[in-house]
C-alpha cells in the first residue's frame, strides 16, 4: 500500500500527535500516514511548515521539560523517607564503630590488655609484652 501524502489536515494532525509527546517516526507509522521522509521533505517546501514544525517540537519539549521537572519534585511517601534516613543514620554509625575499632587496635608488638575485675569495679590497661 502506498503512503499517504501530505496534506494540511495531516500535518496538522502531525504537529497535533508531536506536540502530545509522540515521534515522528511512531506516528508515521500509523495506518494512513505518510512516511517521515515524506513528513520532512513537506517541513522543508516552505517557510512557513518548518516555522510550524519548529513550534511543534518546541512545544514538545516544553511539555517533556514540564514532565521531568513533575518528576523530580514528586514526593516520595513518608515511610519510604524514614526508612532512608534510618539506613544513612545506621551507615553512618558503622562507618563511625569501624573507624574507632580500627584506630584503637594495637599496632606492631603492641598489645592491648583489658582485664575487667568485677570485684572492684576497676579496669586495668596494660601495655606492652609483659604477662601478669
Amino acid at each position: 500500500m502506498a503512503k499517504a501524502r501530505v496534506n494540511k489536515t495531516t500535518f496538522k494532525e502531525i504537529l497535533d500527535r508531536i506536540i502530545d509527546g509522540e515521534s515522528l517516526r511512531q506516528i508515521c507509522t500509523d495506518d494512513g500516514m505518510p512516511s517521515d521522509r515524506t513528513v520532512l521533505r513537506h517541513v522543508q517546501d516552505s517557510d512557513e511548515n518548518f516555522e510550524e514544525y519548529m513550534k511543534a517540537r518546541a512545544l514538545q519539549a516544553e511539555k517533556i521539560s514540564d514532565q521531568l521537572l513533575d518528576m523530580w519534585n514528586e514526593s516520595y511517601p513518608i515511610d519510604v523517607k524514614e526508612k532512608h534516613t534510618e539506613i544513612l543514620r545506621r551507615d553512618k554509625m558503622s562507618y563511625w564503630l569501624d573507624k574507632r575499632r580500627t584506630q584503637l587496635q594495637p599496632r606492631g608488638s603492641l598489645r592491648n590488655k583489658v582485664e575487667d575485675k568485677q570485684d572492684s569495679g576497676e579496669i586495668t590497661i596494660r601495655w606492652g609484652n609483659e604477662d601478669g
